[in-house]
């Protein structure tokens, strides 16, 4: 029988909570192998990538938390000019693409969530993996945009990178569309398909196919 403790959890064997509040000991020494991940490294590449954020035109007036930063020095390895040219191609995105990261509509967020047409799986793939499932059969286009959920994944996409476990492990997504796939097809264009992949990207590049 599986064990869901995360502490106690066999890799490969058990399935891991989306939320955890420490990184077990096998996935600290991947991080550690994979991506030159220790202590040292973070609080030095940390400090140098806000120092150039700082002194850039386009990320001077723009506040970064910790835990977001730390996303591009781990998929960059620590790497920090190619964490920073990411960090700043991200907010190149952002400026560009307003209405996909800005002005959240609550009302939007619940329909969403409620009928599940995006969603963060509660528990990771065995080898880490965050899973966003999108069940695009829940979602009906003549009802609500589809402006709409491209925010809805752009959003959770980017909170679940926030996620130490997600910086480490990556994500995978899962499109559902098994019953109807024309009548979302016919809506969404090809910009579309590269905004959502720009919108991935810049942020992570451990991407799980």
């Amino acid at each position: 029988m599986l064990t869901r403790n995360p502490d106690i959890a066999k890799i490969g064997e058990e399935i891991l909570p989306f939320e955890m509040t420490r990184i077990p000991e096998f996935f600290q020494r991947k991080a550690e192998t994979e991506l030159r991940d220790t202590p040292e490294r973070r609080a030095q590449g940390l400090r140098q990538i806000k120092e150039m954020a700082k002194n850039d035109k386009v990320t001077r007036d723009v506040i970064f938390s910790d835990d977001f930063l730390l996303q591009y020095l781990r998929c960059r390895k620590y790497n920090v000019a190619k964490a920073f040219s990411q960090l700043k191609a991200f907010v190149n995105l952002r400026r560009k693409f307003p209405q996909i990261f800005c002005n959240f509509r609550y009302e939007n967020i619940v329909t969403t969530m409620t009928k599940k047409i995006v969603t963060v799986l509660p528990w990771r793939c065995q080898d880490g993996c965050a899973i966003l499932f999108i069940e695009l059969d829940n979602w009906n286009p003549d009802e609500f945009p589809v402006e709409e959920v491209k925010r809805m994944v752009v959003l959770m996409l980017l909170q679940s990178l926030r996620e130490p476990m997600t910086q480490i492990n990556g994500f995978k997504v899962i499109f559902d569309v098994k019953s109807n796939p024309l009548r979302h097809l016919r809506i969404v264009y090809q910009e579309d398909i590269k905004v959502f992949i720009l919108s991935i990207i810049p942020s992570h590049s451990r991407l799980r196919g």
